[in-house]
């Protein structure tokens, strides 16, 4: 057997050996990428369902008890969350009212633009839990970065 014919065939088993490698681990991959995605702070009820499994109530009866303080607390924490969203509305529209004098059309259409898709914020408790998980299919958290002349 020749070298070149050894080559192509050592490379024909190592692309055969990494397909069935990246098909058989994709879907545990995803499974897990999934899990993580809608575990803890996911959904309205992401902090009491973390809590409560936390916890790990006795039995139904201490549940029922907890049950209630733990929502009192997502509640108290969605509370928290949408006035630091209103905080931070109220300051960045500070910052763009003091910067506009100092900065040109283009400038100030860049901000604009900008400061317009910023996400709210949100945590444990918040509708919508901790946001979008962000990495190879999440992409960066405040969008593209501005194009520069």
């Amino acid at each position: 057997m020749s070298a070149a014919t050894k080559s192509a065939l050592l490379l024909a088993v190592t692309l055969l050996l990494g397909l069935v490698i990246g098909f058989t681990a994709a879907g545990p991959v995803d499974r897990m990428r999934i899990d993580r995605a809608q575990g803890p702070g996911r959904g309205a009820r992401g902090l009491e369902r973390h809590m409560e499994e936390t916890i790990q109530p006795r039995d139904e009866a201490q549940a029922k008890l907890i049950r209630p303080v733990l929502a009192r607390a997502a509640e108290r924490n969605r509370h928290i969350i949408g006035n630091v969203n209103n905080a931070l509305g109220a300051s960045i529209d500070s910052m763009k009212l003091e910067l506009a004098p100092m900065l040109d059309d283009a400038q100030r259409a860049r901000l604009e633009g900008v400061t317009r898709e910023l996400p709210p914020l949100r945590g444990p408790g918040a509708p919508g839990g901790f946001g979008p998980p962000r990495g190879r299919r999440g992409g960066p958290p405040f969008g593209p970065p501005p194009e520069r002349p």
